[in-house]
């Protein structure tokens, strides 16, 4: 289980260097926003890698299944933000698709609402998985409670923003099984279980930061 925080933790500096990068392209007005989503994405990533290094700084003295109770400080800031720039993304392919520029405030407050729900079933999901992990509920309550409210999360994004875009038929399936992965992860040995989360973080968060710098890095080589 060590080793699988350190190797994580150094797959996150080097993404997060990376992604950070990404932001000081030159893009296109239309391909702006994508600074924007990649600015959300670098923070995902800064906030989980201060979180693995307070676990690597604490591992000496801390339990296996107290880092895993702790792992829920991290995903409440980073899940929700998540899942903010994945919509908007979406929203950006969407209308390349008719040729309309999106704008991160603009949308944020023409989306209040489902962005509001979205974050509330998050939430809950995460209660959910939080009540079990710290035995205040059985997990064979709180798990299918969890995937409640995920699937009532997905269903916004669905509905909404994924529209006719291929790339975001794919994000949507690779991010729906990815975190559906980490409910069926709950379930396994303490051991297992982290090894497996510290797994699906990088997948998660760094593989995402990373596709998006290779577009954002792309379109600026395309249009200097």
């Amino acid at each position: 289980m060590r080793l699988t925080f350190y190797i994580s933790i150094v797959i996150q500096f080097i993404t997060g260097i990376v992604t950070f990068g990404g932001i000081f392209y030159k893009l296109p007005k239309q391909d702006r926003v994508l600074k924007d989503i990649l600015g959300l994405e670098t923070i995902v990533q800064l906030v989980e890698g201060l979180f693995y290094i307070y676990i690597i700084s604490s591992l000496r003295y801390m339990r296996s299944n107290d880092i895993t109770k702790r792992r829920y400080l991290d995903w409440v800031i980073t899940t929700p933000m998540m899942l903010l720039s994945t919509i908007i993304y979406m929203e950006y392919e969407n209308n390349k698709l008719t040729n309309k520029i999106v704008n991160t405030k603009e949308f944020i407050n023409n989306n209040r609402k489902n962005i509001t729900n979205m974050f509330l079933f998050n939430t809950l999901m995460l209660v959910s998985g939080f009540l079990g992990e710290t035995r205040i509920m059985l997990k064979s309550i709180t798990i299918p409670i969890g995937f409640v409210f995920l699937f009532l999360a997905f269903n916004i994004m669905y509905k909404n923003y994924v529209g006719k875009a291929d790339i975001n038929k794919r994000i949507f399936m690779l991010m729906i099984i990815i975190w559906s992965m980490y409910g069926i992860a709950a379930i396994f040995p303490t051991i297992l279980k982290n090894i497996s989360y510290n797994i699906l973080d990088i997948i998660s968060k760094n593989f995402y930061g990373l596709y998006l710098f290779a577009k954002v890095r792309d379109i600026a080589t395309r249009t200097t």
